[in-house]
């Protein structure tokens, strides 16, 4: 246990985060070398290029000035030990190669089926790159295939492959969204454009870079692909040449006359044809897309990453070396309902439920896209413990921006790093990561319920019922039955075995997976058909053991229990906006420590009570806060039958007395406690200012005891001072420092930081202290 907590404390920079790190202006070799710099002094020891727009036109994306700017970049990591990931595209969706795989190429267009309305008084007249394939009249449900000549006295319906006018989002001026210039997106299920594809990016990449792929270069991301590109003409059916002949191989009938049950119902069998289609579909992208782009990126030594462009699209993972997923656009937000409802929800659990049934060592998320610069450090840390309690384990922050000048501060905000005004303190945050990341890498999850997923959809409804009462499990894709091993009871896939499979009423599976459950049922496992939230854990009671169960019971309480190097973590995370106050039990014997993954510290568990096979201990997890229970199986541990918690012997509230100063002007704004905007000129102020107090300390106040200063609330963060010694920084609740008292006069300063919103936004976002001050006194003997 003592080898653990020490790697824990300092962990290899393997689990840094990895920011995308926008490349958006002039970028310059001394630009490069000092922002690296910065990075590795905040804690982030590695990073993922990617051009952006604000990208100057002498700086041509995947030309000789770029090729020569990321060969720099890569070989200033390389002398630092850190890591980096590519991006394979200027800027997305993913494919296209910044327009470059179309160009004279049109064929490479892409392109979709369109049902086009034809009057009987109308030609049918087909563009260059369109093929009319199908036609049907008015009126009929059945398609027949275009030969050219049929002619209809009503108007008619013509099936046509044609170009969806998509674009990508490009990253030099005049290339954004419906801008004239934006790089065209290319087809998606042609195999031969992502060849070409591969060619124009990866290729390079690694013709300029071959001595570091695979030691510095550790991977190549891959963004949300979009089979018609952004912006595409409205209407249509994702297509490309020759799917009918896939759709024959794979499902046995002719789509073609069936066609016009992709947008209209024509009957029973309409459900079953969409359905086949869409199964289609992503069969021909993940063999032309993904399995090209992993077959490349596995022979040359690095990871495929990334993302598919749904947050529940599991099936596509099965191409990534390293599986990932994103957050953005505030998908997922703090004690609102998306964070267990609604397809978002799954994000977590679907890039670790794939990598740990592939057996992936990582899994990860691109997270905070888009969340604006409303977003604080209390945001950033709960929404990293919602991801990291699921089970993800490494981080691509989106994003760290070379440049914020003119427009970009305004494309996708905020700038999480150097341009944000919690930089300096940084580096709280990266360790914090860094240490839960590497705790849930090269480690076995103790988990025992599957719920079956489809490769494009995972039921939320059953994991929120399981969410809320604290029970652990994992998302399985459907297909993979198929390799599953079957004995007593248990079906293993992967890393994982499961004695227990929800499956949605509306999942319907082939013979040979019905069949395969059958015999899991048979060999002493249990399969729940999932009805309603209210009777799912009386449908799993007595199935499984609880690993872990509390009293009194609270529903935002989420655990990932693992086991690793032979000791059992319990990684416990409130969710929730009020302090957890219970006694939880647990299904792991031995001695017991809290972990603070914040801190680094460490110190005893008591333990309440136990058995010969689980552990009682008291659980206090204040808003939002997260905790590491760590249990050493090689020792034992007393019970403490008295144990009460630690509470203040005497409070003093200093709420009153405080004197706010703007530093930099030298200028006093207020003598009490206020809301920033309500001091004139602050209204929308962005920065820090200064509190300052004094306090009279006496011998009787020093004696035996230490005094803990307590803010109730706080936006954003603080920085505080005793007598000018820091006393530390807290990024997010809860604000409490220990004072470091003599006798007399003693000076308290803190310093308060708000958001970049209010000058960025132009918002006037609640800033300051408020609620309560107060200092506490505490014995010294009762310290941790």
């Amino acid at each position: 246990m003592k080898e653990l907590y020490k790697t824990f404390i300092s962990p290899p920079k393997e689990f840094s985060q990895l920011p995308w790190w926008f490349w958006n202006d002039e970028i310059t070799e001394d630009g490069i070398k000092e922002q690296l710099a910065d990075f590795r002094d905040k804690g982030i020891y590695g990073f993922t290029i990617q051009a952006r727009m604000g990208l100057p036109k002498t700086i041509p994306y995947m030309g000789k000035r770029w090729l020569e700017l990321v060969k720099y970049a890569v070989e200033e990591a390389e002398k630092y030990g850190m890591i980096v990931h590519l991006y394979d595209e200027g800027m997305y969706p993913s494919g296209s190669a910044h327009g470059e795989v179309v160009d004279g190429h049109p064929e490479f267009l892409a392109r979709g089926l369109e049902m086009r309305k034809i009057e009987p008084s109308e030609k049918l007249e087909l563009a260059e790159q369109e093929k009319c394939i199908a036609i049907k009249p008015e009126g009929e449900n059945r398609a027949i295939c275009f030969d050219g000549k049929t002619k209809f006295s009503k108007p008619y319906y013509a099936f046509v492959i044609t170009l969806s006018n998509g674009t990508i989002r490009g990253v030099h001026e005049g290339e954004e969204d419906r801008q004239p210039n934006a790089p065209k997106a290319s087809d998606l299920l042609n195999p031969s454009a992502i060849k070409r594809f591969i060619e124009l990016t990866h290729e390079r990449y690694y013709q300029t870079l071959k001595e570091h792929f695979g030691n510095t270069v550790q991977a190549m991301f891959t963004d949300e692909p979009n089979i018609m590109g952004r912006g595409s003409k409205s209407g249509l059916r994702h297509w490309t040449d020759g799917l009918e002949d896939d759709f024959y191989k794979e499902k046995g009938y002719d789509i073609i006359p069936l066609l016009p049950a992709l947008w209209n119902d024509i009957g029973d069998i309409t459900s079953k044809i969409r359905k086949d289609h869409s199964d289609v579909v992503a069969n021909r992208f993940n063999e032309s897309f993904y399995q090209q782009i992993s077959d490349w990126c596995a022979k040359h030594n690095i990871a495929l990453t990334g993302h598919p462009a749904e947050s529940d699209d599991i099936g596509p993972l099965r191409y990534f070396q390293l599986p990932g997923q994103d957050m953005v656009w505030r998908y997922i937000e703090p004690e609102k309902p998306s964070a267990l409802e609604g397809k978002h929800s799954t994000a977590g659990k679907c890039s670790s439920s794939a990598g740990r049934h592939q057996k992936a060592r990582r899994n990860g998320n691109e997270i905070y896209g888009a969340y604006g610069w409303k977003l604080n450090m209390d945001e950033m840390k709960w929404l990293a413990d919602w991801f990291m309690v699921r089970g993800v384990n490494l981080f691509w922050p989106h994003a760290f921006y070379y440049s914020i000048r003119d427009s970009r501060a305004y494309e996708r905000p905020p700038d999480l790093g150097m341009n944000n005004l919690w930089w300096k303190h940084y580096k709280i945050f990266a360790d914090y990561t860094r240490r839960i990341c590497w705790l849930l890498t090269d480690s076995r999850q103790i988990c025992e319920i599957a719920i079956l997923g489809k490769h494009n959809h995972l039921p939320y409804e059953p994991a929120k019922v399981l969410y809320q009462n604290q029970y652990d499990f994992n998302y399985l894709e459907d297909r993979l039955l198929s390799e599953a091993i079957i004995e007593n009871g248990k079906i293993h896939i992967g890393e994982s075995s499961y004695s227990v499979i929800i499956r949605m009423p509306d999942h319907h599976l082939t013979e040979e997976y019905e069949g395969i459950l059958q015999n899991f049922i048979d060999s002493g496992g249990y399969v729940v058909a999932f009805s309603v939230p209210e009777r799912l854990l009386e449908q799993i009671y007595g199935k499984i053991e609880n690993d872990v169960s509390i009293e009194p019971r609270n529903e935002d309480l989420r655990y990932i229990h693992i086991n690793k190097d032979g000791h059992d973590f319990y990684y416990l995370v409130n969710e929730g906006a009020k302090t957890i106050d219970t006694k939880l039990t647990i299904h792991s014997v031995g001695s017991a420590e809290w972990w603070d993954a914040v801190s680094g510290k460490n110190y005893t568990c008591p333990i309440l009570h136990k058995t010969d096979d689980c552990l009682t201990v008291p659980l206090q997890l204040e808003r939002r806060g997260s905790i590491i229970l760590a249990i050493d199986p090689n020792s034992s541990q007393n019970i403490q039958t008295d144990w009460k918690p630690k509470e203040y012997i005497a409070k003093i509230d200093i709420s009153t007395g405080w004197n706010i100063y703007d530093s930099e002007l030298k200028k006093m704004l207020s003598d009490k406690l206020i809301d920033w905007r309500e001091i004139s000129g602050y209204e929308r102020f962005s920065g820090t200012l200064c509190y300052e107090k004094t306090i009279d300390v006496s011998s009787e106040m020093l004696y035996n005891t230490k005094w803990i200063l307590e803010l109730d609330e706080v936006h954003d963060f603080v920085e505080v001072y005793c007598n000018d010694s820091i006393c530390g920084v807290r990024l997010w609740n809860p604000f409490r420092f220990e004072l470091d008292f003599k006798l007399g006069i003693n000076k308290i300063k803190i310093l308060v930081t708000n958001s970049l919103a209010n000058k960025y936004d132009k918002e006037t976002i609640k800033s300051g202290i408020f609620g309560n001050i107060f200092i506490g006194k505490k014995h010294t003997s009762n310290g941790e």
